[in-house]
């Protein structure tokens, strides 16, 4: 089987012996790979089944209605693993970001270092790395475009390998043009103004009830005729469209949306921590340390999932082809 999938930095644990088999315990924190096949799962109530994103690069929760649920997984050695997240850190937010920093990722960048409060023995260590400068403000609005039905989705590149991707949302005016675009996740570790792109999107999709009933008789109605694949309402500018979007949209140099990167803020402060292994067997957030040169003043804050539970068991059932 092919494998889609980038290197693994992450620190991995060998399952526990249960002495049944088809289970597979994990202490808080513990992590065990899939080795290649086929797989019927049911997670604990603390385990998380998570496969590696190959665009995103890092590990994504498979989303179970119940942890009692089985999912059929197809597994290539390096693409799902189980993780007991109990009792480890989920993310960590900035408290002062510091000053005196040198723009980068991770240490050998920015030669500032941190490291977590050790986690009660038997626990493993929490491990991340710190991210200074290269956060993305808001675009200007150069050109507001015209027809959008609903605000279109706003966003830019990614950052280099190991930075964190900046979000927007906008709004719209009365004319259905672009008024004003809003940061939510600021991103870090950019090294240059990325390239924003607009994607219209369709106010109804084939098949859905419009909502509100705003035509005679008041009554559901399916969507008819549909804009999909039709090119979605709105004018977009060509500097700000997306190739390969689904909704391509009607491109106007003269009267299309236009927006214009700023300059990158935030250089020489602390603008991310990422977390690489969130550690195990912690009964609070551990404390956040930075050394002493490359981010002075730098605090942070460790965010914890849970506190520590009991052994968690999974039940793997290998699936054998005929």
């Amino acid at each position: 089987m092919a494998q889609i999938r980038g290197p693994f930095i992450l620190p991995r644990t060998s399952p526990q012996i249960c002495g049944i088999p088809g289970e597979v315990a994990l202490q808080s924190g513990g992590i065990w790979l899939f080795p290649s096949g086929d797989y019927l799962v049911t997670v604990g109530p603390n385990t998380l089944l998570q496969y590696f994103h190959p665009l995103k690069r890092c590990w994504v929760p498979v989303l179970l209605p119940s942890p009692s649920m089985v999912i059929p997984i197809s597994c290539d050695g390096g693409n799902y693993r189980l993780y007991n997240a109990s009792g480890s850190v989920t993310n960590v937010t900035i408290g002062a970001a510091g000053s005196g920093g040198t723009n980068g990722i991770g240490p050998v960048e920015t030669s500032a270092t941190l490291s977590f409060a050790a986690a009660t023995l038997p626990g493993i260590t929490a491990q991340g790395y710190a991210i200074v400068g290269g956060t993305v403000p808001a675009p200007t609005v150069v050109q507001p475009g015209q027809d959008f039905e609903v605000p279109p989705v706003i966003c830019c590149d990614p950052p280099p390998d190991g930075g964190v991707q900046a979000t927007f949302v906008c709004a719209t005016n009365a004319a259905g043009g672009i008024a004003s675009v809003t940061v939510v996740n600021p991103g870090a570790g950019y090294k240059s103004v990325p390239q924003f792109y607009i994607i219209p999107q369709a106010k109804f999709y084939q098949g859905a009830p419009r909502w509100p009933f705003d035509h005679p008789p008041y009554q559901p109605a399916l969507v008819w005729p549909p804009h999909w694949p039709w090119p979605a309402p709105g004018l977009v500018a060509p500097q700000n469209v997306w190739p390969g979007t689904l909704y391509q949209p009607r491109i106007d140099a003269v009267r299309g949306a236009l927006l214009q990167g700023n300059a990158l803020t935030g250089s020489g402060t602390l603008t991310g921590v990422v977390v690489i292994y969130g550690g195990g067997n912690y009964s609070a957030a551990p404390a956040i340390t930075f050394a002493a040169t490359g981010l002075a003043g730098a605090t942070a804050t460790a965010v914890l999932s849970t506190a520590a539970a009991a052994v968690d068991t999974s039940t793997v059932q290998a699936v054998v082809q005929a």
